[in-house]
């Protein structure tokens, strides 16, 4: 235990004496090391490997949404071992679902799985929400407005160009109604939010999302359209996926009647998942994600073009 506690990194001090496993580890292979959260893979005296995360401030919101939201739901995904909360950020430990995502294997075959997988994910939340098995907290429920605050920050912020404003005033002149119709036609359900190739762990014959900080519950569709535009980088054809998407995804309770048909309009659930996930990503980039990765800068030219490109496929599908 003495010589588990010396390897242990600093950060992890505090936890030690809290969580068992601890003891056990004789290796700590660093992951990922950010200012707000750090990421182990830790390898025990029998050989076992585990992931231990360490998150604090804006980044600490995981181990909350386990708790709150992923476990309620049975969400398919690595499995919660242990934590622990303290005045030093949260500590918690998970299953290995090991280290093969798509993005380092980007063949159809996965892409297509992901597609699967973001649909039983989708169709089993929303049976769960719209039946009242789960309780959710309501801080993890996206409204509309949220998504219009966002839109009115960006309007306003010193780092945006005349021109990349124009084309947000543009947006501002029809995304109200088309929020309004999204969440009156469709119900709630669970959001990654960051559905990339590098979160989706190839675990047998299965895609396992991983990294779930940023989820939330709404019934946009921005998980799709993150998952098309990385397929893309590799020719592979978003018709591909929404196909498949399309055939795995039922209503979510013969009971329950909706508004609309459940894959209705979907391209336009894209599109316009598409701008919410973007509007979203780009308000925390400007507020605190260039402090945190300072190089982040850089992706807010690239994302405005994504919302133009959004706004003209809405255009044609709505």
């Amino acid at each position: 235990m003495i010589d588990s506690y010396y390897q242990t990194p600093s950060t992890w001090f505090p936890a030690f004496g809290h969580l068992s496993l601890l003891s056990e580890v004789t290796h700590w292979q660093p992951l990922r090391k950010w200012s707000l959260s750090e990421v182990w893979r830790i390898t025990t005296h029998s050989g076992k490997t585990w992931i231990a995360k360490w998150a604090r401030g804006s980044q600490s919101t995981e181990l909350d949404m386990y708790l709150d939201v992923l476990i309620p739901l049975q969400v398919k995904t690595a499995s919660l071992h242990s934590f622990l909360r303290t005045k030093d950020g949260h500590f918690f430990i998970l299953e290995d679902l090991g280290s093969a995502t798509i993005e380092q294997h980007p063949e159809k075959i996965f892409f297509i799985e992901a597609a699967k997988t973001l649909a039983h994910v989708r169709t089993s939340a929303t049976r769960y929400l719209t039946l009242g098995s789960a309780s959710i907290p309501q801080k993890y429920v996206i409204s509309p407005q949220q998504y219009l605050d966002a839109l009115t920050f960006l309007l306003d912020h010193h780092l945006l160009t005349n021109d990349d404003k124009g084309m947000l005033t543009r947006l501002s002149s029809w995304f109200s109604g088309q929020l309004t119709a999204l969440y009156t036609h469709l119900p709630p359900t669970l959001n990654h939010n960051d559905y990339h190739a590098k979160n989706l762990v190839i675990s047998g014959d299965a895609i396992v999302p991983i990294d779930w900080p940023n989820a939330s519950i709404s019934p946009h569709l921005a998980d799709l359209y993150c998952l098309i535009r990385e397929a893309e980088h590799f020719s592979l054809p978003a018709s591909s996926l929404i196909e498949t998407f399309r055939a795995e995804t039922q209503p979510p309770h013969e009971n329950i009647t909706m508004p609309l048909q459940w894959d209705v309009a979907l391209e336009w659930q894209i599109a316009l998942g598409g701008i919410c996930w973007l509007l979203t990503t780009l308000r925390w980039l400007l507020d605190e994600g260039v402090q945190a990765i300072p190089v982040a800068i850089q992706w807010i030219p690239g994302l405005l073009q994504d919302i133009e490109q959004c706004e003209a496929l809405h255009e044609k599908y709505c």
